[in-house]
């Protein structure tokens, strides 16, 4: 008396490139050849192999994706540019504001402070 044992079994599915017959490869058979690149053939007899990735486009793909991450930056350091010259802006008002003895918040002029400016920092002035 003999005992049969069946095991089910996964089918990756696969067609011919030359009779576009399509058939089944198991998932153990087809990672292996996927991962070695051998020959096989399809139930016609047509010989097969999966294509690597040639070096070509595998540097047009690393490219793209430079070019990608490059935009990308670009934009944040236009945006930081654009951020910086705003507060310079900022300071180099204040800045002659506090020269000529004016109040930064309530916009009132304080003689005492523009006297000071001219005594004590004259460089400020001339910089400004």
């Amino acid at each position: 008396m003999s005992v049969q044992v069946y095991t089910a079994v996964n089918l990756e599915p696969v067609s011919c490139y030359s009779c576009g017959t399509i058939f089944g490869l198991s998932d153990d058979f087809y990672r292996h050849r996927k991962d070695d690149q051998k020959e096989w053939y399809c139930p016609n007899g047509h010989s097969q192999h999966f294509i690597s990735e040639t070096d070509a486009h595998k540097f047009k793909r690393l490219y793209e994706q430079q070019k990608d991450t490059s935009a990308a930056l670009r934009g944040q350091l236009d945006g930081a540019e654009n951020r910086l010259r705003a507060t310079k802006g900022v300071v180099t008002k204040l800045r002659k504001k506090a020269i000529t003895g004016t109040c930064a918040f309530c916009h009132r002029h304080f003689a005492n402070m523009e006297r000071h400016v001219a005594t004590k920092h004259p460089t400020e002035i001339a910089e400004a």
